[in-house]
């Protein structure tokens, strides 16, 4: 029994070295609370995912040379983990159909969020994540004995609730690393990114590699990466 679309088959081969499985969500700064503020009282799931991936519409998803775009698949994915964690812990209330063609009017329970679940190969789905569910459950997918939704909606009061304070404590972290690193340039000018990043983390602060790079060089810190370990391959020097 076909679990997958046939025009969706390539999603069942991919793998670690085609998805970031690994990486957090974390909003991009494109996405401000003012745009947070103007979202509508409903929104479809599609909708969600590309505000909290994309911070609006989606870039293309196909590659000039018609391969699927894998890191955007993979920001949809990190998307969809955030949005159905926060529907697990009942922070977000969703709304669908159990069937095909359904009216949507339904709630979708919490606890359907207790198994692993992913975006759906057809628009506004959800249904197990293959990726990530053990290979028992993922048979009983294969079997369709597990459910899915269609037509999903999110409500946007308790959606746009969550984001605010999800981009609160973003930008706060943000705010905090880019206070931190510029009294350690003031201390010391050559600060370089391994000691900033390393100061970042003792601080328990959630913001990336890069920008913390931007912080030190908005601080006038060193512009050298830091100490690096011997080079490999280096050409023995001649008797």
């Amino acid at each position: 029994m076909e679990f997958l679309d046939a025009d969706e088959s390539w999603l069942n081969s991919i793998g670690d070295s085609c998805l970031d499985l690994t990486s957090a969500w974390r909003p991009p700064p494109i996405l401000t609370l003012e745009k947070v503020e103007a979202l509508g009282k409903v929104l479809s799931l599609a909708d969600a995912i590309n505000v909290m991936a994309f911070g609006g519409h989606p870039p293309d998803e196909v590659m000039p040379d018609g391969r699927p775009n894998f890191a955007n698949i993979s920001e949809r994915r990190r998307a969809a983990t955030a949005l159905f964690s926060a529907g697990l812990d009942g922070v977000i209330k969703f709304f669908g159909s159990p069937k095909e063609g359904g009216d949507a009017s339904d709630p979708v329970d919490r606890n359907f969020f207790r198994t692993s679940r992913a975006l759906g190969h057809k628009d506004n789905t959800i249904e197990t994540d293959q990726l990530s569910v053990s290979y028992d459950k993922l048979e009983a997918a294969w079997r369709n004995e597990h459910q899915r939704w269609w037509n999903v909606s999110v409500d946007g009061a308790s959606f746009a609730a969550w984001l605010t304070k999800v981009l609160t404590a973003e930008r706060g972290n943000l705010a905090e690393a880019r206070k931190r690193i510029c009294e350690a340039v003031k201390d010391n000018p050559s600060l370089t990114q391994t000691e900033a990043i390393q100061l970042v983390k003792d601080a328990s602060l959630n913001i990336s590699r890069r920008e913390v790079r931007d912080l030190r060089k908005q601080a006038g810190g060193s512009q050298g990466p830091g100490p690096r370990g011997p080079r490999k391959n280096r050409a023995a020097p001649s008797a």
